[in-house]
């Protein structure tokens, strides 16, 4: 029976059926144009964001960037690099545990839904409706979505895309690349990529020999890489390595055994052993540009390090740093040493590359002290002096200035190559009075040190800033009987089918003083070591020579030495600058952490 209503007209009761069938039609028709409409609209947007998506395939042939594989001198693999220095992994090369970890607490669901988890995102929507906790309810395979091709702005259309791009994916590769891909991309420590990165930072390791307890660890940062770093905040992250095992557990990924022993793992930051050739792999990756602009495929590298003088080095400068450097007040240290032809045989940039990538060896710039009065007594021989000259060591003013020796003593007269032995302060400035200091620069600059200088007489006792392995090379012209070096760290590169793209010959660089300047220096130089302020750098044999050097309030102290194969040198002291101990000079510690580098380097 039809509705009644009133006709207000005439104030009777009255029936439309026909009237009320004609409005329930309209509106159906509305409804359902409205609803084409709709479609059209959805059809074109979708249509549209179709068209706006990256170029997939070519996208997704670039996320696998060429390796660049490193080699040592000797063959040996150094490490292949890919995408911001990290290692690509395949998960078919990974111990299970691996990636189980990363399954168990990202999606566990991964093996049996197509990219789109409709019940974790339900479930992950209840929770952030009815709690105060955030909760995300994506997929693997959408995660890597957003690594591969997105941005992070919180947009409908970026939501849209991100869920076509994880349907494509699906349906273009199997679980293992996605997941293959997926732990190649994420961005753990530092904004490097990949699990390698992770691993080899964090515990000084490859991927493929994470224990479970420590891929646990890593699983654990995906959720907060910062706030779950165990190098950080090792409780947070060992709580959240908990919940990580214990999800690998229930899903039987481990056995209860399995779960109980990685539970006790402690976290410990690695020894330095998995970060010992990051400071050298940095300057390689420096200077191969100057010899291969662009790296289209995948290409081999071959060093000038010895992967062994590499970890000797790093473990001595280490030791020595944690044995005296409290004792000694410096915390840091750096090391360099070279073939006579320039080839980097091994480089140590600092204490540890995880606490600081700050190269000291080659980016850092300090006052060399005395370790730069070789360049004064060269300058004095070019002018016509002899070893065997006399100089009175007493009180000398120059330009209103009057440096004092660093023992306060004074010897009356001593011969030129004595004065060096000793590092009379006094006889280097009677020396730069007769030669003159434009002298004394310009010799400076001949044999490489090229940063600008202190003009005025203070240059002649080390005030001008320099650079570890630039003073460290300008000694291997005394070594190479006055042929200059050039520091470098690539020998070749070549494809990975063996086309050669750059080969070095020669070392690069001229004769930069005369065969007898070079032979006089040398000699005088094995006298510091001999019987001077050098004695702790004495190796039977060795045929060692250098220099000593320590900055004002000793707040740098130097090594720098050599012998017929090779040249380096040594630096201590603090980034901040901080004065050392007063007995903290380049005659001590520098002096034996180079004894020490050159008696492994004397062995190979």
């Amino acid at each position: 029976m039809a509705r009644p209503r009133y006709n207000l007209a005439r104030g009777s009761r009255v029936y439309h059926c026909g009237s009320y069938r004609q409005r329930r039609g309209s509106l159906l028709y509305y409804m359902t144009v409205g609803a084409l409409w709709a479609g059209v609209f959805g059809a074109v947007f979708l249509l549209y964001l179709a068209m706006t998506l990256p170029d997939l395939d070519k996208v997704l042939s670039e996320t696998r960037k060429p390796t660049v594989l490193l080699l040592d001198r000797n063959g040996e693999r150094i490490v292949a690099l890919n995408d911001l220095y990290s290692e690509p992994v395949d998960v078919a090369g990974l111990p299970p545990h691996v990636w189980q970890a990363v399954v168990a607490i990202e999606d566990k669901r991964f093996f049996s839904h197509y990219g789109l988890d409709p019940r974790g995102i339900m479930r992950a929507l209840a929770r952030n409706v009815m709690g105060s906790r955030r909760e995300g309810g994506s997929t693997l395979t959408q995660q890597l979505s957003k690594n591969l091709f997105l941005t992070r702005e919180r947009t409908i259309a970026r939501k849209l895309r991100e869920l076509m791009l994880t349907v494509w994916l699906e349906q273009r590769l199997d679980k293992e690349q996605i997941l293959s891909l997926y732990l190649n991309r994420v961005s753990l420590v530092r904004g490097r990529f990949g699990i390698s990165a992770a691993a080899e930072e964090l515990f000084g390791k490859s991927a493929a020999k994470l224990s479970v307890a420590e891929s646990a660890y890593i699983a654990a940062m995906l959720k907060a890489p910062t706030r779950f770093n165990p190098a950080a905040n090792p409780e947070a992250a060992g709580a959240r390595a908990g919940i990580v095992l214990s999800q690998m557990l229930e899903q039987e990924f481990i056995t209860e055994a399995q779960y109980r022993e990685a539970l006790g793992y402690k976290y410990s930051k690695p020894k330095g052993d998995g970060n010992q050739t990051r400071y050298f792999i940095d300057t390689v990756l420096v200077e191969l540009p100057s010899h291969v602009p662009e790296v289209k495929s995948d290409i081999v590298v071959r060093t000038t390090l010895d992967l062994r003088a590499q970890k000797s080095a790093q473990n001595i400068v280490r030791s020595f740093i944690d044995g005296r450097g409290g004792r000694f007040g410096f915390s840091e240290g750096s090391a360099v040493f070279m073939d006579l032809n320039g080839g980097i045989i091994a480089l140590v940039g600092g204490r540890d590359y995880a606490s600081s990538q700050f190269n000291r060896a080659t980016q850092m710039k300090r006052q060399p002290g005395s370790a730069f009065k070789p360049f004064v007594f060269l300058a004095g021989l070019s002018a016509g002096m002899k070893p065997t000259d006399m100089f009175d060591d007493k009180p000398t003013t120059i330009a209103g200035w009057t440096p004092r020796n660093y023992d306060d003593k004074y010897r009356g007269l001593v011969s030129l190559e004595d004065a060096l032995s000793l590092s009379l302060n006094t006889v280097a400035v009677q020396i730069a009075a007769k030669v003159g200091l434009p002298a004394v620069i310009s010799t400076a600059r001949g044999l490489g040190l090229v940063d600008k200088m202190t003009n005025d007489y203070t240059v002649i006792l080390g005030t001008s800033e320099v650079s570890l392995i630039d003073l460290a090379a300008a000694y291997g012209a005394f070594a190479k009987g006055g042929e200059g070096i050039m520091p470098h760290a690539i020998s070749s590169v070549e494809t990975k089918g063996g086309e050669a793209l750059f080969r070095r010959s020669g070392s690069g660089a001229p004769r930069v003083l005369s065969l007898s300047e070079a032979r006089t220096m040398d000699g005088m130089l094995r006298g510091v070591v001999e019987r001077g302020t050098g004695k702790s750098a004495y190796i039977e044999g060795a045929k060692i020579a250098g220099k000593t050097g320590t900055s004002n309030d000793n707040r740098d102290a130097w090594f720098v030495g050599y012998s017929p194969k090779f040249v380096g040198g040594v630096w201590i002291g603090n980034d901040s600058g901080q004065p050392m101990s007063a007995d903290s000079f380049g005659g001590t510690i520098p002096a034996q952490i180079f004894k020490a580098i050159a008696g492994f380097l004397l062995t190979l």
